[in-house]
């Protein structure tokens, strides 16, 4: 019984904090998959979540714009519960006003990403709610979150 309490509880700190032998990485208790290899647009983003198969699971999904802004780093106000208003809730373009609202100055690759992602901008499943055919993504080259047309590529990074 100790031996299995102990598996387990090795297994747990393991699977939380270090992802084991998974090549996802896990953050905010989201587990994150390994970057896109190539930009792509939004319905081929929508597409490549629902068919990846990867460490084993076959879950993914594309990540809403809540979900995408946890893996910012270094920008107050577009990491999660930052002054940036853009959420699921507040989806139009007028939550990224005032200018300059949604983005911190430009630093070197990655200094943004929570995953070392360089200067690259990633899709969300969230739809600006007064633009048809634009999305909320996440740019690591500013911190930004801004609204995109969806003929656009940029990167995906699926969750589950």
């Amino acid at each position: 019984m100790k031996k299995f309490f102990l598996v387990s509880a090795v297994f747990m700190i393991c699977a939380l904090f270090a992802g084991c032998s998974s090549n996802s990485e896990t953050t905010m208790g989201l587990q994150w998959s390994k970057l896109s290899p190539n930009s792509m647009f939004w319905t081929q983003a929508l597409m490549y979540c629902k068919t990846l198969d990867e460490d084993g699971h076959n879950d993914w999904r594309l990540p809403n714009i809540d979900e995408l802004r946890t893996l910012i780093k270094n920008c107050p106000k577009t990491e999660k519960g930052g002054s940036c208003k853009v959420s699921r809730e507040c989806s139009s373009r007028k939550c990224v006003e005032p200018l300059n609202s949604c983005n911190c100055d430009m630093k070197s690759d990655g200094y943004y990403s929570k995953l070392g992602d360089g200067s690259i901008g990633l899709w969300s499943l969230t739809p600006t709610s007064d633009l048809q055919g634009y999305l909320w993504t996440a740019g690591f080259h500013n911190g930004n979150i801004y609204y995109t047309k969806d003929t656009f590529e940029y990167y995906v990074r699926c969750v589950r």
